[in-house]
C-alpha cells in the first residue's frame, strides 16, 4: 500500500503551512506545554470560523455535507501539520461523533438543522452515554424516555459528561423499553442542553481541570422528531459512533507533537549541568516511545485507506488500547523529565512541570474513556476465537 507524499501532496502541505502562517499572533496557536491545556471553547470557536473560511472544518465528512474529498494520506497529513502548528484541538463529540452518526443514520430535517452548525463549531455537542451504574458495561443504562403523545419524557443520569456546562445539544443513549437482553430497548435521542428539568454539575477531575460533568434529567421533553433512526435501535448507532471515536482515539498527532515539546524540554533541564536530553535513561525511552508511535501511525494510514486485513471493528479496538497505553508513557515521559522542578516553584519551568502533571492526571483516564482497555481486550479476544 504506497503512502508516498507525491508533488501535490508537497504543494497542499505548503498551503495548509501558509495558512497557519497567517494565523500567527492571533492567539488561536499555542506552542510548547501550553498545547497540553483544553483549549477553550473561544479558541476552539475561532479556529473552526478560519477553517470554514477555507472549506477544511470536517475533512473525513463526505463531500456533499462539506467534506474536502481528500484522500486518507491528505487528511493525515492534514492533521499532523496543524496539531504541530499548536491548533487547538477541536473536541470529538461534534465533528466525529454526532456528524457522521446523523449523515449515517439522521433524517433529512436532522441534517438540515445540524450539519453545518456542527462542522463549523456554531453548534456544540456533548456525549450522554455512561452513567453512575452502566459505564463500559454501558447495555446496563437505565436512563428512561417514555413517549407521551408527540414527545419523550426523560428522566435519569448521565456522568463524565465532557462538556457539557457549556454544549448546546447532547446525543444520548435512553431506555425506550425493556427487552429480552440488556442491548435491545435502547434508543438515540437529541437533547436541547437548554431544554427545562435539566441541571449540570461539575467533576473536577485530578489534573484540576473542569471538562466534565454530571447531568440530571427531571422529566425533560424530546420531541420525537429528535430520534435519531428507528427506536430501539440505539446500540448500533453507539457501537458505529463509537468504531469513529477509537480510531481517532489513538491521537497520533498530539502525541507527536508532545513528544517534540518534551525532547526541546528535556534539552533545557538538568541535574548538575548536564542536560536530562543527554542521558541513557531518557534516550532509551523516548526512542522506544518513538518507535511505537510511528507504527502506530503505519496501522492508522492503513485503516483510512481501506485495507482489507485491517477490519474495521477489530482495529478501532487495538488503535483504542495501542492509543491510550502511549498517552500515558509519553505523559509520565514529561513528568520524569520534569518532575524534580515541581520542588522548586521559582525555577523557570515551574509551570512547565505543573502543567506536566496536570497532563499525566489527564492522561491516566484515556485507559477507561470511549470504551475501557480491559473490555477492547474482551472484544479482541471474542473476535479472534470467532475467527
Amino acid at each position: 500500500m504506497d503512502f508516498t507524499i507525491n508533488t501535490d501532496d508537497q504543494r497542499f502541505l505548503a498551503e495548509v503551512q501558509q495558512f497557519l502562517t497567517g494565523l500567527a499572533g492571533t492567539g488561536i496557536l499555542v506552542s510548547g506545554t501550553a498545547a497540553w491545556e483544553h483549549a477553550a471553547e473561544d479558541r476552539v470557536r475561532r479556529w473552526l470560523a478560519a477553517l470554514d473560511v477555507r472549506g477544511w472544518c470536517v475533512p473525513y465528512w463526505p463531500v456533499e455535507h462539506g467534506g474536502t474529498g481528500w484522500s486518507a494520506v491528505r487528511r493525515f497529513l492534514f492533521e499532523m501539520e496543524c496539531t504541530r502548528a499548536g491548533a487547538p484541538i477541536v473536541p470529538s463529540q461534534g465533528h466525529r461523533l454526532a456528524g457522521p452518526t446523523l449523515i449515517a443514520f439522521g433524517n433529512d430535517a436532522q441534517r438540515a438543522s445540524f450539519l453545518k452548525g456542527t462542522a463549523n463549531g456554531t453548534i456544540t455537542w456533548c456525549q450522554g452515554f455512561s452513567e453512575p451504574g452502566a459505564g463500559s458495561d454501558l447495555a446496563a443504562l437505565t436512563t428512561s424516555a417514555r413517549l407521551e403523545n408527540d414527545a419523550y419524557v426523560v428522566t435519569g443520569q448521565k456522568i463524565w459528561t465532557t462538556h457539557a456546562h457549556y454544549a448546546d445539544w447532547m446525543f444520548a443513549l435512553v431506555r425506550t423499553s425493556t427487552g429480552t437482553k440488556p442491548r435491545q430497548g435502547i434508543s438515540m435521542i437529541l437533547i436541547d442542553m437548554r431544554s427545562p428539568g435539566i441541571a449540570v454539575s461539575p467533576i473536577e477531575t485530578i489534573d484540576g481541570q473542569h471538562h466534565v460533568n454530571t447531568v440530571f434529567f427531571d422529566d425533560v421533553l424530546v420531541p420525537l422528531g429528535n430520534l435519531v433512526g428507528c427506536e430501539g435501535a440505539g446500540w448500533d448507532y453507539a457501537r458505529y459512533m463509537l468504531e469513529h471515536e477509537r480510531t481517532g482515539g489513538a491521537k497520533v498527532p498530539e502525541l507527536r507533537r508532545d513528544l517534540d515539546t518534551i525532547a526541546t524540554l528535556a534539552s533545557l533541564v538538568g541535574v548538575e549541568s548536564s542536560p536530562v536530553v543527554e542521558s541513557g535513561w531518557f534516550q532509551r525511552r523516548f526512542a522506544d516511545i518513538a518507535i511505537e508511535l510511528e507504527a502506530l501511525r503505519w496501522s492508522i494510514l492503513r485503516v483510512l485507506a481501506g485495507d482489507p486485513s485491517c477490519p474495521a471493528n477489530e482495529m478501532a479496538s487495538i488503535l483504542k488500547v495501542r492509543g491510550s497505553e502511549l498517552q500515558q508513557a509519553v505523559a509520565q515521559l514529561a513528568v520524569d523529565v520534569l518532575g524534580p522542578i515541581m520542588l522548586s516553584p521559582a525555577h523557570p519551568f515551574a509551570r512547565d512541570a505543573a502543567a506536566a502533571l496536570s497532563y499525566l492526571g489527564f492522561r491516566r483516564a484515556a485507559t477507561i474513556y470511549a470504551g475501557s482497555d480491559e473490555i477492547q481486550r474482551n472484544l479482541l479476544s471474542r473476535a479472534l476465537l470467532d475467527s
